[in-house]
């Protein structure tokens, strides 16, 4: 196991989440390589009683509920990860980047 995937792992476990291995609901991490680990939220089955709620209104209610929902935990674990002292990027499609602070 890197370095990182540790410090990630470490880091949710002291906030209280539980990662999954990839291809469960829930939070999701994932090794990409040796100083980076992709985090993101796989809503699944956790979610399926808002988007059931929201399936029947018009427009776009219930796609932004979800959506805030998500933005939400995305603004939660770049918290939980830059009080373990590392560094964030956000990806378009929702994951998070998590590498070492980069060097001075």
């Amino acid at each position: 196991m890197s370095e990182t995937l540790q410090r990630v792992r470490e880091a949710l476990l002291r906030a209280g989440f539980d990662p999954h291995p990839a291809g469960d609901s829930g939070l999701q991490i994932r090794k990409q390589d040796e100083e980076t680990v992709e985090v993101w939220w796989e809503a699944g089955d956790v979610l399926r009683p808002t988007a059931i709620t929201h399936a029947a209104e018009p427009g776009l209610a219930g796609r932004m509920e979800i959506a805030g929902i998500h933005h939400a935990m995305d603004i939660a674990l770049t918290e939980i990860f830059r009080k373990a002292g590392l560094h964030v990027t956000h990806r378009p499609d929702d994951t998070l980047l998590v590498q070492p602070p980069p060097k001075e």
